[in-house]
């Protein structure tokens, strides 16, 4: 304890923001959203466009193989017309080679199929972090939508989604403010003395009374 009368004054960093927390103003926190976002659309979009190249590609090389495929055949089996046990070979490799295909069509279909799984649960992913996000905001009174948009980068977790919601400003709830027309609801213009009994009951503060006085033409 000090003897020279002065008293320790507590540290006002300390009392007034926790050590180490992130602040960011809205206007951070908005461009960082949209930058994300904006990466993220350009990357799916461009990953999409060279899918689909690749796809049509593929299935161009696929037709002039089969078509190939057909004309060597055809081929052989004009060059075994008189040879039976030939003919009933290159039938069977045919065969082979028609169910290999279907084999490898099927196996297509089913990476497309988990593709689509996959963006399903991806997408009911999303709506869950943002249920999540909605009842973190409503808990800890802040934008909802801001959060929503955040959530998305966290792995749905609430823990996640209530750790950026913390770095989040408060939302502020203004009371709805009602202009006063210095009148009563009956349609009758207040006197001096229910101004008066309104400003001393609190119904209204000094510039209120002051201007209801100035409205009938009296003095505050």
């Amino acid at each position: 304890m000090p003897t020279d009368g002065t008293t320790t004054q507590p540290d006002a960093t300390l009392t007034t923001e926790k050590a180490g927390t992130p602040q960011f103003t809205q206007e951070q926190l908005d461009k960082a959203v949209r930058d994300a976002r904006t990466a993220v659309l350009a990357d799916a979009g461009r990953m999409r466009t060279e899918a689909e190249k690749a796809l049509k590609a593929a299935q161009g090389a696929q037709e002039r193989l089969t078509k190939l495929e057909k004309e060597r055949i055809d081929m052989e089996l004009e060059r075994a017309k008189d040879q039976p046990a030939e003919i009933r070979r290159i039938r069977a490799e045919q065969k082979a080679k028609e169910l290999e295909s279907k084999l490898e069509q099927a196996e297509t279909e089913l990476t497309e199929h988990k593709s689509k799984l996959t963006e399903y649960t991806q997408k009911e992913a999303e709506s869950k972090k943002q249920t999540v996000a909605q009842e973190v905001a409503t808990r800890l009174n802040v934008d909802s939508a801001t959060l929503g948009r955040l959530a998305r980068f966290t792995d749905g977790s609430a823990e996640a989604i209530e750790d950026i919601a913390k770095t989040l400003p408060k939302k502020t709830n203004t009371p709805e403010m009602k202009v006063d027309s210095g009148k009563t609801s009956g349609g009758t213009t207040q006197n001096k003395y229910q101004i008066m009994q309104d400003f001393n009951s609190g119904k209204i503060n000094a510039e209120q009374y002051a201007e209801k006085l100035k409205a009938i033409g009296e003095k505050p």
